[in-house]
């Protein structure tokens, strides 16, 4: 028996030194990142006293107006579709997350195509009411404004879906009491409903928060200086680019970290504000003329943020189809499928591995493990892309000299599949282990002992149980880390291999050479393979919230 024992706590070990090895492979780049807040900090002055300030303004003005507007819309909307039945209403449900599918840099650039001089709107005016005019009901869309507009018609779906969730696990217990005590529906809500959603909605509004600081697309695009694009701007414009790149990289890391303490705080609210049995509200039946009106003001984030955009993106791609479809479309749709696919097994394999570790051991390490390896989701994709190039850019020179290379040391490893495919694991590991990690803890660990009992050890008991388990978990987390890659932009143009194009650098491309006609096949591609993880979306918050 003691030899048993032991051989136990050897395979704990083992799986938990694996789990450890390469939780540390991909946490390197953000300690790399990190480190360089303290390297060179002579670095910091010369950053305070060239650097345009701007950017920082606009970054935190964009992340504040997006936030607002997503509340406005995405609270209302979670309300109503979570408490009231009307025309539209089962459609909205799941309707109103479809602007998720459209990455800010297609709907911004599809937006500013539509009101552009010779886009539709002017057309129409000019042939309807004449130049002059048109040229009066002109609107310039490519404004910080215009941009904040577009940012949260795009993100408000992340503040929707939290709402809708809190708004659906909620106990009639609660509304009841206060409307006994004398409350009415409006004071009811602010005061009951509200706080008791707060921790999830701003769990919705960290994300919108860190979409926006990710964005570079959109923000490059409209002309608009952020964080993102300073960083790209300071890299390619000057001399001690890098240095700065990653100097700016450092500081809005800091912040991500301030804003994911944050996040967390409220989640542990969330969670101790539990224990009360659920039981959820009725949903009321709106009739008549005020049921149209409620489902046409619900429907309008839908219509600006998909229907619009979607329908201008097809005109387009009707017009422009043959000058890019053939050869170059498939190159484009064979390297996105290709490092989507590579990225989105080995994010599930390494997933798996880290969520069955945690399952079978209680070591601290383990839960560390799974917190560090899931951080990278918050941290832009040019933060990221900053930490990953530094390390294998230092190993191309290590390497160099090894061999005994003389002149400019060859990319071995950067600017390499491997090195792209790397830094996307980082990105989207978080993407992946919450799903697999979700599907593990709905297995019995009945199962787990009862198969050690039997003599099978824990690779056998995951080949052998757990895996046919959780097939639709997995196929669930790979579809999610598939479209995450595909749509992903400015890390993909920072690491992606010289010559190698995928939709997304392609359709920023060719919108950035003011041909944003044919920029919208590969966009509406993008949109098209980004609407499957919606409906599994749907049928995950339908399990976890109350459906009237």
């Amino acid at each position: 028996m003691a030899q048993t024992a032991k051989q136990k706590r050897f395979s704990v070990h083992y799986w938990l030194l694996i789990s450890t090895v390469v939780a540390a492979f991909i946490a390197f780049p953000l300690l790399v990142i990190l480190y360089h807040l303290f390297y060179e900090p002579h670095i910091w002055t010369t950053l305070f006293t060239t650097l345009r300030t701007g950017y920082i303004f606009n970054t935190f003005y964009l992340a504040a107006g997006a936030i607002f507007l997503s509340l406005i819309l995405g609270v209302p909307t979670a309300w109503a579709i979570s408490n009231y039945r009307f025309p539209g209403s089962r459609f909205l449900e799941w309707g109103l997350i479809l602007p998720l599918t459209i990455p800010t840099y297609i709907l911004s650039i599809t937006y500013a195509g539509i009101f552009d001089f010779s886009g539709p709107i002017q057309r129409f005016l000019r042939s309807t009411y004449g130049t002059e005019t048109a040229q009066n009901w002109y609107i310039d869309i490519m404004t910080p404004n215009g941009l904040l507009v577009l940012l949260a018609l795009s993100l408000y779906p992340y503040v929707y879906v939290a709402a809708k969730t809190a708004f659906g696990m909620r106990s009639a217990s609660y509304t009841e009491a206060a409307r006994s005590l004398g409350a009415g529906k409006i004071k009811t809500f602010t005061k009951v409903v509200l706080p008791l959603a707060r921790p999830a909605i701003f769990g919705g509004l960290f994300l919108v928060v860190m979409e926006v600081f990710n964005d570079y697309g959109a923000a490059r695009y409209f002309g608009v200086p952020t964080f993102t694009t300073e960083i790209f701007r300071s890299w390619f414009s000057r001399e001690d680019g890098l240095s700065i790149a990653v100097k700016l990289s450092a500081l809005l890391l800091v912040v991500i970290i301030f804003l994911i303490r944050a996040e967390r705080t409220q989640r542990g609210l969330a969670q101790r504000s539990g224990g009360v049995r659920l039981r959820p509200v009725r949903r009321t039946e709106i009739k008549g003329w005020k049921g149209i009106l409620t489902g046409a003001v619900c429907s309008l984030p839908v219509v600006f943020g998909f229907a619009i955009p979607v329908a201008q993106l097809g005109y387009w791609s009707g017009l422009t189809v043959q000058k890019i479809a053939g050869h170059e479309l498939g190159v484009l749709i064979l390297n996105s499928c290709l490092v989507a696919l590579v990225t989105s097994v080995l994010v599930v394999s390494i997933a798996v591995l880290f969520a069955y570790t945690r399952r079978i051991t209680s070591h601290q390490l383990g839960h560390f493990i799974s917190q560090i390896s899931v951080i990278g989701y918050a941290i832009p994709g040019a933060v990221i892309a900053v930490g990953v190039l530094l390390p294998f850019a230092f190993a191309d020179r290590q390497l160099h000299q090894w061999f005994g290379g003389e002149g400019r040391a060859q990319l071995w490893l950067s600017g390499t599949f491997g090195c792209l495919v790397f830094a996307y694991i980082v990105r989207f590991m978080a993407v992946g282990f919450n799903g697999v990690e979700a599907g593990f803890e709905k297995v019995s660990t009945r199962l787990d002992e009862a198969g050690r009992s039997l003599g099978r050890k824990k690779g056998s008991l995951l080949l052998r149980i757990h895996f046919p388990l959780l097939k639709t978990t997995l196929a669930g987390a790979l579809l999610l880390v598939f479209v995450d890659v595909l749509k992903e932009l400015p890390l993909t143009l920072i690491l992606r291999p010289f010559g190698f194009d995928t939709l997304a650098t392609r359709t920023f491309e060719l919108a950035n050479d003011e041909l944003i006609a044919q920029s919208a096949v590969p966009a509406l591609v993008i949109v098209m393979v980004g609407i499957m993880p919606i409906f599994l979306l749907h049928k995950v918050i339908n399990k976890q919230a109350w459906k009237g």
